[in-house]
């Protein structure tokens, strides 16, 4: 069975999250719409780099709106204390080997970043993973391995990723996504500093 053969083989499901309240960007982040992405907004890349190695996508917001027909929504009824709740809740239920966590503020992580993680993952076994970045701190995309799923459901944490961390999770390393890859977008600033970046 070929590398790609076997990670289509596992169960995988891609979960977005959309559903932040973008406070720092005083605007909604997901409708930012750059030349860089094709002219697409944030959202629409996000779901079309996940679509492009996944047909099991789930759409995590408080409003179904920006949902495509092809993704599942899953309602965020606590997004003031971020995503944790509605995760452990997806994950109750959850019948995938893997689940594929991904932010709609990430222009930089394309469909091949995300196959990369996956084939990662299939490569270590029946592992957690989460990115690092320069500053050693956890960040998207995650590999959540199914093994995690009752133990995460558990904890009360505020966090999504302080949770991650009691879970007990590995590293991907920064060959299978490079830091500069997770440039996540939370101010006008950053935002301009990404539109003003060479393409790559």
């Amino acid at each position: 069975m070929s590398e790609l053969q076997s990670v289509r083989h596992t169960t995988w499901g891609g979960l977005l999250l959309a559903g932040g309240q973008s406070r720092r960007m005083h605007a909604d982040k997901s409708q930012l719409r750059s030349d860089k992405l094709g002219s697409a907004s944030l959202v629409e890349h996000a779901c079309q780099q996940l679509r492009i190695v996944n047909d099991n996508n789930f759409f995590l917001s408080q409003s179904s709106t920006d949902c495509p027909d092809d993704f599942r929504f899953v309602a965020d009824g606590a997004v003031a204390s971020g995503p944790l709740r509605a995760v452990q809740q997806f994950c109750t239920d959850c019948d995938l080997d893997y689940l594929i966590l991904t932010a709609v503020d990430m222009p930089k992580i394309n469909a091949p970043q995300l196959m990369a993680l996956m084939r990662y993952a299939q490569s270590v076994g029946s592992t957690s993973l989460v990115c690092e970045n320069e500053s050693s701190q956890m960040g998207f995309p995650v590999a959540l391995h199914r093994s995690s799923f009752a133990t995460l459901s558990a904890i009360e944490h505020a966090s999504l990723f302080k949770a991650l961390e009691e879970v007990g999770v590995g590293k991907v390393p920064h060959a299978v996504i490079s830091t500069d890859r997770q440039l996540n977008i939370n101010t006008p600033q950053q935002w301009l500093q990404y539109c003003e970046m060479s393409n790559d």
